[in-house]
């Protein structure tokens, strides 16, 4: 059972959605019955995740959202705070990719949610995604003081999993979202590179970057390659130590 965190940062998560995602390249999971399933069972997750009491799902295709709104209306039994946000947002070319939509997304959240703008940090996390330790992961970053981005940089420092990050609303409008034109997933600009390079930008201005938390443990399946996240217990044991390798090396 989750225990609620004592901290009284105000962290909100950010759940990113695209229910069709058409044409946009370097996307297997394209079925919009498949993906809508695939919210459905993360938002569940997050409805019962006590830890946390306000969420924002932001979807990218203009998608019809009264069966996600059904769901939280039987089964919100924390009195959670649920925004539901949907315009269309795709890339103006296939081409550009879902990264290019989904920093859409956070921009648009950023524009039209007040709870993500008065948020300490946004959490981030790809909608279709459950995090089993996101308990550890709050209790981290409550304790975190005077630091605007959490991310895992990897690839000589050129690359950021974007999947879960932590930021603050200023990092996000003032570092991230500027980025939006970089990203063209056809040409290997991804939006992990674009993350990356925002958390150095910050760095650059004298803002502060941390390593995330802990190490995720997380499963869902990839919309890239259609195939499942693994969340073995050896596996999640292997990060575990790469983590604290990585926290050994960067904080030290």
């Amino acid at each position: 059972m989750l225990v609620k965190s004592r901290s009284k940062k105000n962290i909100v998560v950010l759940l990113t959605a695209c229910i069709n995602p058409g044409e946009t390249c370097l996307v297997e999971r394209k079925n919009p019955a498949q993906r809508l399933a695939d919210y459905k069972k993360a938002l569940l997750f997050w409805l019962k995740c006590q830890s946390l009491q306000n969420i924002v799902f932001c979807e990218n295709s203009g998608a019809d959202l009264a069966e996600l709104r059904e769901l939280v209306r039987t089964n919100n039994t924390y009195g959670k705070t649920i925004e539901f946000l949907s315009f269309y947002g795709q890339p103006p070319l296939p081409s550009l990719g879902k990264g290019y939509g989904e920093m859409r997304i956070i921009s648009y959240a950023l524009e039209h949610s007040t709870a993500v703008r008065d948020a300490d940090f946004v959490l981030k996390v790809t909608g279709r995604l459950i995090i089993n330790n996101v308990q550890k992961i709050i209790d981290g970053a409550s304790r975190i003081t005077d630091v605007h981005v959490l991310c895992d940089l990897s690839h000589s420092l050129s690359f950021a999993d974007s999947r879960v990050f932590l930021a603050t609303p200023s990092f996000l409008s003032g570092y991230l979202v500027p980025f939006l034109d970089l990203i063209n997933d056809s040409a290997g600009i991804y939006f992990e590179h674009v993350l990356a390079r925002a958390a150095h930008r910050a760095m650059a201005d004298g803002l502060s970057w941390t390593i995330f938390p802990c190490a995720r443990d997380f499963y869902g399946i990839e919309g890239t390659s259609n195939k499942k996240i693994s969340s073995s217990f050896l596996k999640y044991i292997c990060r575990i130590v790469l983590h604290q390798i990585k926290a050994r090396i960067y904080l030290r």
